[in-house]
C-alpha cells in the first residue's frame, strides 16, 4: 500500500526543469520513461475490508497525484486530457475520507488542476475542514500556495496561453515566505 507514496516520492526527486540541461541526457529521459511505466501499470487494491479501503483510498490518491505530477512537469501524455479531470475529481473525493496531514503534497498537485470557481472552491472546502485543527496548521500555507498558482493559471489564461507547470511551481514557491513541510 505504501509504493504510492514512494512513488510520489521518487517522482519528485527526479524530475527537471525542461530548462534543465540534464534533462536532456539520455540517462535522464530512460529514468522518466521508467517512473511513467510505474506509476501508469501500479495497481491499487480495492478491497472489500472496511478497515484496508481507508489504505487503499490513501494509496489510489496518492496514485493519482503521481501520475498528474508526472504528466505535467514532464508535458507528457501520459494522461489524456479527459482521463486528468475524471482522476482528479475521483481523487478529491477520495481525500475527503483521508486525514490531513496525509495530504498536503497531493491536495496541492491536484489543486494545481482546479480551474473553475466551483473546482477551487471544492479544494478550498478541503482545506478549510482541517486547518484549523494544530497539526494541520501548515495546510494554511497550502491555501496561499493554491491561490498563487491559480493567480499564476488566470493570468496566463487571459492571453490564451498555459504555463510552464515546472515554471509556475518555480515561480510561485520562489515568491513564498514559508513552504509547507511535504514529508
Amino acid at each position: 500500500m505504501f509504493e504510492p507514496l514512494h512513488l510520489l516520492s521518487e517522482v519528485a526527486a527526479e524530475v527537471l526543469p525542461s530548462t534543465d540541461p540534464a534533462s536532456h541526457t539520455e540517462k535522464y529521459k530512460g529514468r522518466i520513461a521508467q517512473l511513467k511505466r510505474r506509476a501508469r501499470d501500479l495497481e491499487v487494491p480495492t478491497p472489500s475490508d472496511p478497515r484496508i479501503q481507508r489504505a487503499a483510498a490513501k494509496a489510489e490518491v496518492f496514485r493519482a497525484s503521481t501520475l498528474v505530477y508526472l504528466s505535467r512537469a514532464t508535458n507528457s501524455d501520459l494522461i489524456r486530457p479527459s482521463e486528468l479531470c475524471l482522476l482528479v475529481d475521483r481523487s478529491l473525493s477520495l481525500m475527503q475520507h483521508m486525514s490531513p496531514c496525509e495530504r498536503p503534497l497531493p491536495l496541492l498537485i491536484l489543486g494545481c488542476e482546479a480551474r473553475t470557481d466551483v473546482e477551487r472552491l471544492r479544494v478550498l472546502d478541503l482545506v478549510s475542514s482541517t486547518e484549523n485543527t494544530p497539526p494541520d496548521r501548515e495546510l494554511h500555507y497550502i491555501r496561499i500556495l493554491l491561490h498563487a498558482l491559480w493567480t499564476q493559471d488566470d493570468l496566463h489564461a487571459e492571453d490564451n496561453v498555459e504555463p510552464d507547470y515546472m515554471e509556475k511551481l518555480s515561480v510561485v514557491f520562489s515568491a513564498s515566505s514559508l513552504l509547507p513541510h511535504f514529508g
